[in-house]
C-alpha cells in the first residue's frame, strides 16, 4: 500500500509538472505570435521571453519580511538536482542552487507552510540584481522571482501546535515519551 501512496504522489508531482509546462507552452505560444505580428508590421525589435519552471527543494526555512508600503517578501533558495551518469556508466549528481523570492500573499503562504527541505514546483522569470559591497567591490547574481509556488508536500502547516503534541505533557499514563 505504502508504494502506492508514493507512486501517487510522484504522478501528482509529474501532472503539475505537466500543467506547468503546458502553461509554458501557451505563454510561449502568445510571445511567438506577437513576435510574428511586429515582423509583419515592419518592426525589427523582438521582445524576449522571461520564463522559468523549475522543481526542487528549499534548503533553508523562507525568509519573509514585510517591506515599508505592507507588502510581504519570502526570500527562499531552492536546490534543483540533476542526476546522469559519466561516461563510465557511473551514477552521479549534480546540483543547482537558485536563489528566489516570492511577494505579496504567496510570499506569506510561503512563509506559513514551507520549510527547509520542502519540494516545490516554481514558475517564475529571472532578474539580474548587482551591487557593491561595503569594501567596494562589484556583485551580481541572477534571482528567480516567483509568480507561482506550488507545494509538493500537501502543505503541512507549521505550527506550535506540532510540537505540542509530540511534548511529554500529552503522553498517556503509564507511556514513555520517546525523547
Amino acid at each position: 500500500m505504502k508504494e502506492d501512496e508514493g507512486s501517487g504522489k510522484r504522478e501528482g508531482t509529474e501532472e503539475m509538472a505537466e500543467q506547468a509546462i503546458g502553461r509554458l507552452d501557451k505563454r510561449f505560444e502568445t510571445w511567438s505570435a506577437k513576435c510574428k505580428n511586429a515582423k509583419e508590421e515592419g518592426s525589427d525589435e523582438m521582445n524576449g521571453f522571461n520564463r522559468v519552471v523549475m522543481m526542487g527543494r528549499l534548503t533553508r526555512d523562507p525568509q519573509v519580511k514585510q517591506l515599508p508600503s505592507g507588502i510581504s517578501v519570502a526570500d527562499m533558495r531552492l536546490a534543483v538536482s540533476e542526476h546522469y551518469k559519466t561516461k563510465k556508466g557511473e551514477a552521479a549528481e549534480r546540483t543547482c542552487f537558485v536563489d528566489m523570492s516570492a511577494w505579496g500573499k504567496q510570499a506569506d503562504t510561503c512563509g506559513e507552510y514551507l520549510k527547509k527541505g520542502s519540494p516545490v514546483l516554481v514558475e517564475g522569470r529571472l532578474e539580474y540584481q548587482c551591487w557593491d559591497t561595503k569594501e567596494g567591490q562589484k556583485r551580481s547574481k541572477h534571482l528567480l522571482k516567483a509568480d507561482r509556488v506550488q507545494f509538493l508536500n500537501g502543505g503541512e502547516k507549521k505550527t506550535q501546535e506540532r510540537e505540542d503534541v509530540l511534548s511529554p505533557a500529552n503522553a498517556a499514563p503509564g507511556e514513555e515519551c520517546p525523547f
